[in-house]
C-alpha cells in the first residue's frame, strides 16, 4: 500500500488521541468506500440537476384523431360525400362560424367504431348510443372571461347527423340547433344570436370529465372553432355580446 502523507493538523489530532496514523488512514478509506457505495451506478453529480422523464404517449382516453371543417349549409348523404368535399377543398378547416353553419367533426377512432358496432340502428343512432357509453364528445368554451361562467353545448339527435367509413366517423353538427348552456344556470339554452368571438374546443375521448364541464387536471384537448353571430361579421357591426 503506498504511503499516504497526512497534513500536520491531522497528525496533531492523532497524537492527542493516542491513535496511530495507520488507524486514521483505514478510517478514511472505509468512509470513502461507503460514500461511493451509496451513489447508484451512472448517477449524475448532485449539481448536475434532476432529470424528469416526460411521457410522450397520448393519454389512453384520447387516442382518436379529430379534425373540424366548416360546411355552411351543405348536407351530405353519406361518408363518401363528406370525404369528396374534403378532398376537393369544398370544405375548409373550421375557423369562424355563424350559428346555423354546419360543423363537420371527423373522428378517426377504431375504438369508437367498435363501440358503434355493438349497437343497433342507423349510423347516427349508433354514434349517439356510443356517446351514451364510454365515448364522450365535449363542446366547451375555452376562453370565458373571469367574471363569466363557461358555456358548453350538448350534442344530440336534434343537431347531429353521423356518417361512417370504417374507423372514420363524420359527425355533422348543426350549430344553430346545438343547445348552448351555462354552468350552474340550469337547462336554459343560451342565445346563440348574441355570440361574439366565442371559441369552443371539440374534445373527443373516452371517460372524460363530466358536468359541470370543468376539465380535469389534463385540461382541454382537441381542435377549436369560433362562433360569432353573422351580424357581427360585417365591418360596420357594433357587437354588444353577452359574456
Amino acid at each position: 500500500m503506498p504511503e499516504i502523507a497526512l497534513p500536520e493538523r491531522f497528525r496533531d489530532h492523532l497524537r492527542s488521541a493516542n491513535l496511530p496514523e495507520v488507524s486514521f488512514v483505514v478510517l478514511l478509506v472505509i468512509t470513502v468506500a461507503v460514500s461511493l457505495a451509496a451513489v447508484p451506478a451512472g448517477a449524475a453529480p448532485a449539481d448536475a440537476g434532476t432529470y424528469t422523464e416526460t411521457p410522450t404517449e397520448t393519454p389512453a382516453n384520447r387516442t382518436a384523431d379529430t379534425a373540424l371543417y366548416e360546411a355552411g349549409n351543405e348536407t351530405f348523404g353519406d361518408a363518401a360525400a363528406v370525404e369528396r368535399a374534403i378532398e376537393n377543398d369544398t370544405l375548409e378547416p373550421a375557423d369562424v362560424l355563424s350559428p346555423g353553419d354546419a360543423l363537420v367533426v371527423v373522428i378517426e377512432s377504431p375504438r369508437l367504431a367498435a363501440a358503434m358496432d355493438e349497437r343497433e340502428g342507423s349510423t347516427t343512432e349508433r354514434f349517439l348510443g356510443a356517446l351514451q357509453g364510454a365515448a364522450d364528445l365535449r363542446i366547451v368554451q375555452t376562453d370565458p372571461s373571469p367574471e363569466a361562467v363557461r358555456t358548453y353545448a350538448r350534442a344530440g339527435p336534434a343537431n347531429v347527423t353521423a356518417h361512417r367509413d370504417g374507423s372514420t366517423v363524420h359527425a355533422v353538427l348543426d350549430t344553430g340547433a346545438l343547445a348552448f348552456l351555462k354552468e350552474r344556470v340550469g337547462n336554459e339554452s343560451h342565445r346563440v344570436d348574441s355570440f361574439y368571438r366565442k371559441r369552443f374546443v371539440v374534445d373527443f375521448g373516452f371517460d372524460l370529465y363530466e358536468p359541470p364541464w370543468k376539465p380535469g387536471d389534463d385540461g382541454l384537448f382537441g381542435p377549436t372553432f369560433e362562433l360569432t353571430d353573422e351580424e357581427y361579421l360585417t365591418p360596420t357591426a357594433t357587437p354588444t355580446p353577452t359574456p
